[in-house]
Formats: C-alpha cells, structure tokens, sequence
C-alpha cells in the first residue's frame, strides 16, 4: 500500500514545523523593555535636572514625566513597589513643573529657590534600582532561554 501524496505534504510540513520551532530564537517582549527603558531615562535626566536647577534655578528645564504618563496604567509586569517609587518621584516632578511654569509665566523666578525637588531623589532611586533589577533578571531568562534551545540540537 502506497502512501498518497497528500499524506507525505502533511508529514513533510509537520517535520518542517518541528524543526522551524526548535530552532527559532524566543521572543523578546520589545514593549516592556520600551517602557523600563524609558522609564529609566527620565529618572536619570530628573536626578540630573535636579542638580542644574540647584546650580542655576533660573533653568528653564522642565522634569520629564511624558513616559510617567504614557505607561503609568502598563506596568504590572514590575513589582508594586516600583511602581510606588516611580509614583512617588513622578508626582513631586510634575508638582515641581507645575510650580516651575507658573513662575516662568509669571516672570518671578524667586519661588524656585525653594523647589523641593530633592524629595524626588530617594522615590527615583528604589524605583531605578528596581528597574535595573528587572532588566537584569529579564536579560538572565532570556538568556537562560536560548541556551535550552542550543542544547537541544
């Protein structure tokens, strides 16, 4: 009895596929490592911006929060207590920007002198270490990952 030609596509196409998905590499979630990323990004311009403005608080730079915005609601994939930190240190920036515009606008600079912007330090710096070790972490499982599929060749 002869195996009909449809029957050998098909065992064809399965093997095909076996050896397609074993020797694919894992995929990376490219859009959670976007948002750390810039996450990380404004934490490190807002602790740098904090020591402009103490130098010169006539600066009219701004603390970044724009990624704080986009992803504050798509982070679950952290842990809360990131997620604290960068709530914490996110909202004395936008509270100091708030304060910052009203003054340009008004033209009295004198305000700034008393910006609080170094309550921001300690929220930014668990979140940023806590970003970092996720980062680490995920850059470990990844990696963890390709090795199993390298050994099983």
């Amino acid at each position: 009895m002869q195996p009909t030609i449809p029957l050998l596509i098909l065992i064809v196409a399965v093997f095909a596929f076996m050896i397609w998905s074993s020797t694919r590499k894992p995929k990376t979630n490219t859009e959670q490592l976007e948002k750390v990323i810039g996450l990380l990004q404004e934490i490190d311009f807002n602790l740098k911006n904090i020591e402009t403005r103490k130098a010169n608080f006539h600066s009219k730079k701004l603390f970044r929060v724009y990624c704080w915005r986009l992803y504050q609601e798509k982070l679950q994939f952290v842990s809360e207590d990131i997620v604290a930190g960068l709530r914490d240190g996110f909202s004395i920036a936008e509270d100091c920007n708030t304060k910052i515009a009203a003054a340009l606008k008004s033209k009295d600079l004198g305000p700034l002198q008393t910006l609080e912007m170094d309550k921001m330090r300690e929220p930014f710096a668990l979140a940023r270490t806590g970003l970092i070790e996720w980062l680490k972490v995920d850059y470990e499982q990844k990696n963890a990952a390709k090795g199993r599929g390298r050994s099983g060749r």
